[in-house]
C-alpha cells in the first residue's frame, strides 16, 4: 500500500491533469513512497516520483523513455531533477509526457 502522501499526490495529479492524461505505473510495489506516471499510449515514457525524506510538496523525479536498441536495460534514463513544488512537478510531467 502506498503512503497517504503518494495517494494524495496521485489524486491531485488526476484533478489537475485529468484522469485520461496519464496512467499510474507501479514498478516499485514495495516502496510506499514511490510511484510512476506514464503516457497512456506509451508506458515507456515514464516519470518516477518519490517524496521519501523530502520536504512537504517536494519530489525527486527520474525521467525514463524506451530503451535504445543497443541497450540491455528496459528503459533509457533521461536524467533526474527535484520538483520544489506541486506546480513544478506538474510542469515536469507535462513536458516529459508531452501532455
Amino acid at each position: 500500500m502506498k503512503h497517504l502522501s503518494i495517494q494524495n499526490l496521485l489524486q491531485r495529479l488526476k484533478e489537475t491533469l485529468g484522469n485520461d492524461t496519464f496512467v499510474q505505473i507501479d514498478h516499485w510495489e514495495d516502496d510506499e513512497f514511490a510511484i510512476g506516471v506514464a503516457h497512456p499510449q506509451d508506458h515507456n515514457q515514464l516519470v518516477y516520483i518519490t517524496n521519501f525524506e523530502m520536504p512537504k510538496d517536494c519530489y525527486f523525479v527520474v525521467f525514463e523513455k524506451a530503451p535504445n536498441s543497443d541497450s540491455d536495460l528496459p528503459y533509457t534514463d533521461e536524467g533526474d531533477d527535484v520538483a520544489e513544488s506541486f506546480e513544478e512537478l506538474v510542469e515536469m510531467i507535462q513536458k516529459h509526457l508531452n501532455i
